[in-house]
């Protein structure tokens, strides 16, 4: 193993050297594309012969996981979409809590939502890297036999797309499968009907049960910036007139604030802010999770712009939860949010600030948390904990219950 990195940095070094000895004669573009290829190819070298850890975390591939020993009173989390890995720490902090040991499949990059998580050697992750392993009967065949190893498998995303995979790999009517829906409209289209197996990010219905996923790991509560520094990710089919205008005032007013803006979306842009107060915003569009998980350490509020005037819009008071509303309970940063989903998130003026749909009412909110002192801001902090702390019971409570269930199946 030393031998095999050793070799590895003694030619790194040599063509370091090699160029800088004929660095008259070689094209510096041409050495910039070789050192990353090298890099790359060391780094890959590495993966294979020494393994990947992320937090004293194991890390493999999939081909290993079909031939992995299955550990006794062990969950698999499974999540085959690019996307809900702010969920993943969260749903495996109530299994590890609860005793049980957890084995992850994602997707390539979806470990770095577990940058702030405890080193544990009751979790391993596997990397799924190629579609072929969920599409090919060959290997959905082989997930079967392994899913009934496990004493319950979290289907993390519940995709109606995904509908021939669940099927074939006997999740659907396997007894020791839960589905958890993002968007509960899901249900209808999925031949599984079990509540207690069936889990939502809220408390949206009575025909599933609520365990919101809101734990990141051990996060440092910070003193308010003395800039204060909201956050907001750019969703498609959102309005941001409000926020533009209430910045527009603001800065008008000389009040120094900064508006970190993330998501995949490209609703909320560069284009659309005008000069005046293109030095108010920072675009970090498309960033990765690792760099987006340790950038909202950095912030001190979320603004949530949901309007339920807005068809889209209110499908998250009664259907799907917002992640901006997990990130605020997990990082303990106060919200800004629109009075009508205050109740369905538990916010109130003692954990956030409330806004209306008037004019102006947003700009008040953000003038309001400018204005903040310290102490004021720990209190919101402070409260928010007993939020999120409640809704962690409530959780834990219904994850319990779940597999109680599984068990006596």
């Amino acid at each position: 193993m030393r031998k095999n990195k050793n070799s590895i940095i003694f030619l790194f070094k040599k063509e370091i050297f090699i160029h800088h000895s004929k660095k008259k004669t070689r094209n510096i573009s041409k050495y910039k594309f070789f050192i990353k290829t090298i890099t790359i190819l060391c780094l890959s070298i590495l993966f294979k012969s020494l393994g990947n850890k992320i937090n004293q975390i194991e890390i493999f591939n999939i081909k290993q996981f079909f031939n992995i020993t299955i550990r006794t009173n062990s969950i698999l989390i499974f999540e085959k979409n690019h996307y809900h890995y702010e969920c993943t720490p969260g749903f495996t902090k109530y299994f590890l809590d609860l005793g049980f040991n957890v084995d992850i499949i994602m997707t390539k990059n979806g470990n770095e939502s577990f940058i702030f998580f405890e080193p544990t050697k009751k979790l391993r992750f596997f990397i799924l890297d190629d579609k072929k392993y969920y599409r090919s009967d060959e290997f959905i065949g082989k997930f079967r036999e392994i899913f009934n190893k496990y004493l319950a498998v979290l289907v993390q995303t519940m995709n109606r797309g995904f509908k021939y995979f669940y099927n074939n790999s006997n999740l659907l009517k396997g007894k020791n499968s839960i589905f958890v829906y993002h968007f509960f409209l899901e249900m209808p289209y999925i031949d599984f009907h079990n509540k207690i197996r069936s889990w939502t990010l809220l408390n949206f219905t009575n025909l599933a049960l609520e365990v919101n996923p809101h734990y990141f790991g051990k996060i440092r509560r910070r003193d308010k910036n003395k800039i204060t520094r909201f956050f907001i990710v750019s969703t498609g089919n959102r309005n941001y007139d409000q926020l533009i205008s209430a910045c527009d005032i603001l800065k008008n007013e000389s009040y120094q604030f900064q508006v970190v803006v993330t998501g995949r979306s490209q609703t909320l842009n560069p284009q659309r802010i005008s000069k005046n107060i293109k030095d108010k915003f920072l675009f970090n569009l498309y960033i990765s999770y690792y760099n987006l998980l340790k950038l909202i350490e950095t912030i001190d509020f979320i603004i949530i712009t949901l309007n339920r005037k807005i068809p889209n819009d209110n499908t998250y008071n009664y259907v799907r939860s917002t992640g901006s509303a997990q990130i605020s309970y997990g990082y303990l940063k106060p919200c800004l949010i629109n009075i009508d989903f205050t109740k369905i998130y538990g916010m109130n003026n003692e954990n956030s600030i409330i806004f209306n749909n008037s004019k102006n009412s947003l700009y008040f909110a953000m003038r309001e948390a400018i204005m903040m002192t310290n102490e004021e801001y720990k209190k919101k902090q402070y409260n928010l904990k007993k939020t999120a702390d409640t809704i962690y019971q409530i959780s834990k409570n219904n994850v319990k219950t779940t597999i109680n269930y599984i068990l006596k199946s």
